[in-house]
């Protein structure tokens, strides 16, 4: 959604020669490809070790990859790897892509003459910026804690990812429905008559 908005700010005329459908199926393709990559090397390593004492019962709905290989007895040094190659290539990256990409927006949007034009451009892009942080603060707060090496219990990790997973698809089509200008026309007209209507007792 960042570099759509992106592109059709930034590069209006153009958008529509360069958000091609081959060029959507591209990314969307190596966003599958990324993911089921990683996903098969982390099972692929985690197979590899060695587990000297039964593993106690994760307490995670989630296929966490680190609390597993944390009750390995053997090295675990090639899944830290990986685990951190993880959290850059699918958390902070994609942020600071999408923070670069609102850094140019608003370079852009700051060159209109008007101060209406510039919200009005920019209001395109809440209903984006709200799911972001929805999304992101959660995931971040997991892994400053898990980075810094501070205790984290198990109910406050699945809670984080859990947020994580749940809020964005869940508020998605509320907040994209909400930023409908005959949406709220018929809501703020729905409110005027309950308020003008008379109370009956």
């Amino acid at each position: 959604m960042s570099y759509e908005r992106f592109i059709s700010i930034c590069f209006p005329l153009r958008s529509s020669t360069i958000n091609t459908n081959v060029r959507m199926y591209i990314i969307i393709g190596f966003c599958w490809v990324l993911s089921l990559t990683y996903f098969g090397v982390a099972v692929v390593f985690i197979t590899r070790l060695s587990f000297c004492k039964p593993v106690p019962v994760i307490k995670s709905y989630f296929c966490d990859h680190g609390p597993v290989f944390k009750e390995a007895c053997s090295s675990d040094s090639a899944n830290r790897v990986i685990a951190s190659v993880y959290t850059v290539a699918f958390i902070f990256l994609p942020l600071a892509l999408i923070i670069l990409s609102y850094v140019c927006i608003i370079a852009v949007l700051s060159r209109i003459a008007s101060a209406q034009g510039r919200w009005k451009a920019f209001k395109t892009c809440m209903a984006h910026l709200a799911l972001v942080v929805i999304f992101f603060i959660p995931v971040l707060v997991t892994c400053m804690i898990v980075w810094t090496n501070l205790p984290m219990e198990t109910n406050t990790r699945i809670l984080n990812t859990s947020l994580a997973a749940t809020l964005p698809p869940l508020l998605n089509p509320i907040i994209y429905t909400l930023k409908t200008e005959e949406i709220m026309e018929k809501i703020k007209n729905f409110i005027r008559k309950k308020k003008a209507a008379p109370v009956t007792h």
